[in-house]
């Protein structure tokens, strides 16, 4: 017997928006995070993704879609530890095809920006939980996706690495893409435009700072 996760959820995510998804562990929005970063299926209702439905596309297309157009952000950073910040930053890099030079000169702007340019040799272990969550933001961003997903990307850190992080968010945000935090915490959540707040698969509120409360409606 299937036992629906997400119930009626109707919501449209445009270019650039700073998107926080709120809610209670087994609220469903974790999984409403998935489906939205292609990473899980779902069984009804209608996903598009730049105007491409998601479940017409092959998994080759999928796979693709996830490599160039999403970049995520996770609580645990998922870092390679056996290889240096400026390879992890390049592997998306390497998926994609790139060529060494282009995936070195790309990888180091990267990690310049994130302010870590005289960290590019160091392993994981050597560098601070707010370092390596940095190192997987550019990691993210090195094949200019439309959207990062970011999972809980304070949870590991103390509340000043956190607020440092939410801000680096931020600046990204303000160059044209797209944001869509997963958050339990309002401070953190407070970082973006719009929040959206779930519990039981439903959406109970969808507030914009810039507008009025929208309200709840159907799939996915």
């Amino acid at each position: 017997m299937s036992v629906p996760v997400l119930k009626g959820i109707d919501l449209v995510i445009g270019q650039g928006e700073f998107v926080a998804i709120m809610g209670q562990s087994g609220s469903g929005k974790s999984t409403l995070m998935n489906v939205i970063g292609c990473l899980d299926d779902f069984d009804e209702g209608e996903y598009r993704f730049a105007g491409a439905d998601v479940r017409r596309l092959s998994l080759r297309q999928l796979s693709d879609l996830r490599s160039r157009k999403i970049g995520f952000v996770f609580q645990s950073f998922n870092l390679v530890n056996q290889i240096s910040a400026l390879r992890n930053v390049e592997l998306p890099l390497i998926y994609a095809g790139r060529n060494r030079q282009m995936r070195k000169r790309v990888a180091n702007a990267m990690l310049e920006m994130m302010g870590l340019g005289d960290r590019a040799t160091h392993l994981p272990s050597q560098l601070s939980g707010g370092q390596q969550q940095r190192v997987a933001i550019a990691r993210a961003l090195v094949n200019r996706p439309a959207l990062i997903v970011a999972d809980e990307p304070t949870g590991s850190l103390d509340s000043e690495t956190g607020d440092s992080i939410m801000h680096q968010l931020a600046k990204v945000n303000r160059t044209g893409t797209t944001i869509l935090l997963v958050t339990h915490e309002q401070t953190v959540a407070d970082h973006a435009h719009r929040i959206i707040r779930i519990s039981d698969g439903v959406v109970l509120d969808d507030f914009s700072r810039h507008s009025e409360q929208k309200p709840a409606g159907r799939n996915p």
